[in-house]
């Protein structure tokens, strides 16, 4: 004889089943901030070292034209 689940543990299932999914959703999402803020975080660090390196060009492109100006 196969008996019921009553409408009670059916809903209690499907409750625990929906906050499991709402968890893992939450986790996935808190996963997705961190690596966006690791790549922002990176990407700034890029963007900073370019910058450097072209302030380094334009210095040394300026140490060159002084040099050409003072040895004439």
């Amino acid at each position: 004889m196969t008996v019921l689940a009553s409408p009670s543990g059916i809903l209690a299932r499907a409750q625990e089943r929906a906050n499991d999914i709402i968890k893992h959703a939450e986790h996935q999402a808190e996963l997705i901030i961190t690596r966006a803020r690791v790549q922002a975080e990176s990407e700034r660090g890029l963007i900073r070292e370019r910058h450097r390196q072209q302030l380094r060009v334009e210095m040394d492109a300026e140490t060159v034209r002084r040099e050409r100006r003072y040895s004439k």
